[in-house]
């Protein structure tokens, strides 16, 4: 979960020039039968300000996992 907020936050700041908080959350379902809908919730936090440098590697991997995709504006009082 860590290198995936992390190159999300990569990713946005590539793209969209992104300067905030990303919020990664994860979920894990043990293969051993535990009676849990989840076994394992993880959250963490990335700050956009702390990534002086970005490295050609994170950039092309970033673009490979999320820039792929498109986006949908919510109207959130259909006619």
């Amino acid at each position: 979960v860590n290198h995936l907020a992390r190159l999300k936050t990569v990713f946005e700041i590539v793209e969209k020039g992104f300067k905030y908080s990303v919020f990664v959350y994860g979920f894990r379902k043990s293969e051993i039968e535990t009676g849990n809908t989840v076994d394992d919730i993880y959250l963490t936090i990335e700050d956009a300000e702390k990534y002086k440098v970005l490295t050609e590697s994170e950039i092309t991997e970033a673009k490979k996992l999320f820039g792929h995709i498109t986006e949908h504006k919510i109207k959130e009082f259909p006619d």
